[in-house]
């Protein structure tokens, strides 16, 4: 399991991999509910009638890699993935690049700016530009400064100012009446984990968002344990219910558990996820197939079988 230490260590080091352009961020997920067994990812469980969840990854740059042949190595590996997540540190690039590394297909896409000056509309130009030139022909779901909570704790900005912007933005974005953008807010699941001492409504800016977006990663790993998905996403399901807004996971993960020498337990785990959020209605689910210093990365061909099994589940298939 994380602990809240191990999860700043790591929140730390995201910040600054995200600082270079669509390179991504985690961090990892604590939980203070017990484990549960290795031997629990195993049970079946029966999909909806209709699966209706687009299922990619990450697409972090490696040995000098362009973002386009990092997303033609993710799609060599599980089939072309559904959805991408890319992260910006700062403004958001250009429609023109992303698509050209991309592909014609749906992004979870975050970026960061000053809130005080976002709400005051000292970014407004540029956001218009990149709201109206964004693509019109599949979804991109967009969030300002995914993770908000330990800059707000650390005393970056306050909440009312994150709210704030976060309204702001919306205006802008509806004012291109582009039916394809989803503004996401995005946050930890360990911000549910009573240890957290954290209230997610605090970050949320009633009718200013249309999805929930969150990072969840199963903190078991050490003690060789996958935790179940009912256990995961029970408080991310009633968040769904309460807020009548549909839900993804813009980053999931986990470390290969001790004792999974060759990946079964979490290949296992992998389907079982990806069949409970399935049925369950998640509009998305992005692998953090990443590596922060903390090694998320499928890197074993049972756990990359099972996602490529997830990815091929998608829907749509293009």
């Amino acid at each position: 399991m994380f602990t809240r230490t191990a999860y700043a260590v790591m929140a730390a080091t995201a910040f600054t991999l995200s600082l270079a352009l669509m390179s991504p961020a985690v961090a990892a997920t604590a939980a203070s509910a017990p484990q549960t067994t290795s031997s629990d990812a195993r049970a079946p469980i029966a999909k909806g009638s209709a699966v209706k969840t687009m299922f990619g990854t990450t697409a972090p740059r490696e040995g000098g890699e362009t973002l386009a042949e990092a997303v033609a190595r993710q799609d060599a590996r599980y089939g072309r993935v559904r959805t991408l997540r890319l992260f910006f540190g700062g403004l958001p690039g250009d429609w023109a690049s992303i698509r050209e590394a991309t592909g014609a297909r749906p992004v979870v896409v975050s970026f960061k700016a000053d809130p005080v000056q976002v709400a005051a509309g000292a970014f407004d130009a540029q956001f218009t530009e990149w709201f109206a030139t964004a693509p019109t022909d599949v979804r991109t779901w967009w969030s300002f400064w995914h993770e908000p909570e330990d800059d707000i704790e650390r005393g970056g900005f306050t909440a009312e100012q994150y709210r704030a912007a976060w309204a702001h933005l919306d205006a802008l974005e509806t004012a291109v009446h582009n039916k394809n953008l989803r503004s996401t807010l995005i946050l930890m699941c360990w911000t549910l984990e009573n240890g957290s001492n954290r209230d997610w409504h605090n970050y949320y800016t009633d009718g200013a968002i249309e999805m929930m977006g969150w990072d969840c990663y199963n903190a078991g790993y050490n003690n060789g344990n996958y935790r179940t998905p009912e256990k995961m996403y029970a408080q991310v399901l009633e968040i769904a219910t309460e807020t009548a807004l549909p839900f993804g996971l813009s980053e999931f993960g986990s470390v290969i558990a001790v004792g999974d020498d060759d990946g079964a337990a979490r290949a296992a785990w992998l389907d079982r996820s990806s069949a409970y959020l399935s049925a369950n209605g998640a509009k998305f689910v992005t692998y953090f197939d990443s590596n922060i210093g903390v090694e998320f990365r499928l890197s074993d061909e049972n756990s990359r079988a099972a996602w490529a099994r997830a990815v091929a589940s998608s829907y749509p298939t293009r």
